[in-house]
């Protein structure tokens, strides 16, 4: 014979309370409700002593909330977008709502088809790092809140948290300049994250002029470290004397495969040439040398990303003006 679930009325019978304050105590309901904290902690009790659980699927149809939030990146296993999934996990977790991540792998066709997914499990908000349009039109029109991270995209209207790329590209460029560096080569990357990698050099090009830029172009963004460090070692290999002084990675992916055709070359790092790189990534600080970066922000921007779309649910649609954070510098022995 099946035992017959725990109900919020059985908590209620332990506590000494009605079940609708069982149920405002632990959905956190209290808008309108205020209880003694030793009230609070008997219904705690006694939802633990007896193994209640309350239910998502009628907490969601009374409250039109599912205290659930999407977030799609756009590929999982760099560890950039890995670290960023952990600050996001972690602020909105202490803030009461759980996290449904789905991963792209940079293919806008599967964004399209994960963000209809999450609108159709009622998701109450998203949070997209993009890689493109697809499928955010959608989001909006279903009524949901959307906040874009670290790229932005054409949709003006969505509001976005991410780095002041032309910030960090005016940055690099100084500290370039200020380690001697006259000729710069740029690793980056030949298809998607225009605007971002744009910006980046728009901000490498208020101090380095056109003549003092040597192009590398490199991998597609789904790419390899390998991949990449191949289409380095070549490009380094057939051009002219003399080489740049230093190797530009606008990502991180970019600079970690210029560090490896430097090596592959036999040259040494940075008497023979230099390495420097926009993002930080763990293996730069192991590498050796280790590597000079304009880090971002990570914890900031994905804490300013999730409190703007958690203050999307309960106010009007927050300002669409985006908000960018600085970069810092992290000096390492790289040039």
């Amino acid at each position: 014979m099946a035992i017959p679930p725990i109900t919020a009325r059985d908590v209620g019978r332990m506590a000494g309370v009605h079940p609708s304050t069982v149920s405002r105590v632990l959905n956190r309901a209290f808008d309108h409700h205020r209880y003694a904290p030793d009230t609070v902690q008997r219904i705690h009790d006694a939802a633990t002593k007896l193994g209640y659980q309350p239910s998502a699927v009628a907490r969601a149809m009374r409250t039109g909330k599912s205290m659930t939030l999407g977030l799609v990146v756009s590929d999982i296993a760099n560890p950039f977008f890995g670290e960023l999934t952990s600050h996001i996990e972690r602020h909105v977790l202490a803030r009461g709502y759980r996290l449904m991540i789905c991963n792209t792998w940079e293919n806008p066709d599967l964004q399209a088809d994960f963000l209809a997914d999450l609108i159709a499990r009622g998701v109450d908000g998203l949070l997209v790092t993009p890689a493109g349009a697809e499928g955010l039109d959608k989001a909006r029109d279903a009524g949901l809140p959307v906040v874009t991270i670290d790229r932005q995209t054409s949709h003006a209207k969505l509001p976005h948290v991410g780095l002041d790329n032309i910030q960090a590209g005016r940055l690099l460029g100084q500290q370039l300049r200020h380690h001697g560096c006259q000729r710069i080569g740029i690793m980056m990357v030949i298809a998607g994250h225009d605007a971002m990698l744009s910006n980046r050099i728009k901000g490498l090009r208020d101090i380095f002029d056109d003549d003092d830029i040597v192009w590398i172009e490199t991998m597609h963004p789904t790419g390899s470290h390998h991949e990449a460090s191949q289409r380095v070692l070549a490009r380094l290999s057939d051009m002219s004397q003399p080489r740049p002084d230093a190797v530009v990675g606008l990502t991180n992916h970019s600079t970690l495969g210029a560090y490896q055709a430097i090596r592959s070359l036999g040259l040494s790092i940075p008497d023979d040439i230099g390495l420097a790189g926009v993002d930080d990534f763990a293996a730069a600080a192991l590498l050796s040398p280790p590597v000079s970066v304009v880090a971002q922000p990570l914890e900031q921007i994905a804490i300013a990303a999730a409190d703007l779309l958690l203050q999307s649910l309960h106010d009007s649609d927050p300002s669409p003006q985006p908000e960018l954070l600085p970069g810092t510098w992290v000096e390492r022995s790289s040039l």
